[in-house]
């Protein structure tokens, strides 16, 4: 599990239990009490021994911002920046069709020989195509329809988080105009809205 940034993960504090079966038994009698106190007493982020595992919880603000970054920005560079790097086979292939050849004394055609049928060469180049480069309107992150976050007590949430997406939206095309190599699949822009996968 992530942890919000700052958080080192051996500073995490982890809920006093047995030696051998850690909080278990607790958890398994009184899973929603449990977990209550365990906020209440360590706060946001705290472990569980389960046994010979342990869990990390991550609940409040720390819960909603790990959430929304992993249904949305986490995956924008991933698929987004994609087409641009995987839509030429020899440079990202998919697959490889035969054993890599020694690098010393490899031939043109033995590194060919690795690269992927034309099939699938073509079946990653049309996936990326549409993962990359079909955002549709109403699905970037900020852009929700009126069917969504109906609820009176949501909507100013909503509109604090597009004018926050906004100055995000700046700040990063601004910054992209000092960097040798733009980065702008972190855009709010070219981010998939969560509700729109």
């Amino acid at each position: 599990m992530d942890v919000p940034k700052g958080t080192r993960a051996d500073a995490i504090p982890t809920v006093r239990g047995t030696r051998l079966i850690g909080n278990l038994v607790d958890f398994m009698r009184r899973p929603v009490d449990f977990l209550a106190d365990a906020f209440r007493h360590y706060g946001a982020i705290f472990r569980v021994g389960f046994g010979g595992s342990k869990a990390i919880f991550v609940g409040g603000t720390a819960a909603r911002d790990v959430l929304l970054y992993r249904v949305s920005t986490y995956h924008a560079p991933l698929n987004h920046a994609g087409y641009d790097w995987f839509s030429y086979p020899p440079n990202m292939p998919a697959m490889c069709s035969a054993a890599p050849p020694a690098i010393a004394n490899a031939t043109e055609q033995q590194w060919r020989a690795m690269l992927p049928p034309l099939d699938i060469a073509r079946e990653t180049l049309d996936q990326e195509y549409l993962l990359t480069c079909l955002i549709l309107p109403g699905h970037r992150l900020g852009e929700y329809s009126s069917s969504e976050f109906t609820a009176p007590r949501v909507k100013p949430l909503v509109d604090a988080f597009v004018a926050e997406l906004e100055g995000i939206e700046a700040t990063i095309t601004m910054r992209n105009l000092a960097r040798p190599v733009a980065f702008p699949w972190m855009l709010p822009s070219c981010t998939t809205a969560s509700v729109a996968s």
